[in-house]
């Protein structure tokens, strides 16, 4: 889904099988994240997006955190 920055995919962890949800923005985004990434690393509410990792290369940024699935009707 297309965010306000960026494109949001599901994903899961290789590591832990754990799916999270993969933020992919490009570099030149940075600065507008680097809020975004400071917040959501440090909350810990269950509405609030929960940031794990952070990656920054020459021209993406991407952003691990916690999946949050829409509860089914």
């Amino acid at each position: 889904s297309q965010g306000a920055s960026g494109t949001v995919y599901a994903a899961k962890d290789k590591r832990t099988g754990e799916r999270r949800a993969l933020k992919i923005a490009p570099v030149s985004e940075l600065a507008d994240l680097t809020n975004e990434i400071g917040l959501q690393s440090l909350s810990d509410h269950e509405g609030i997006v929960r940031i794990y990792e952070a990656y920054v290369t020459s021209s993406e940024v991407r952003l691990g955190g916690l999946l949050l699935l829409a509860a089914q009707a």
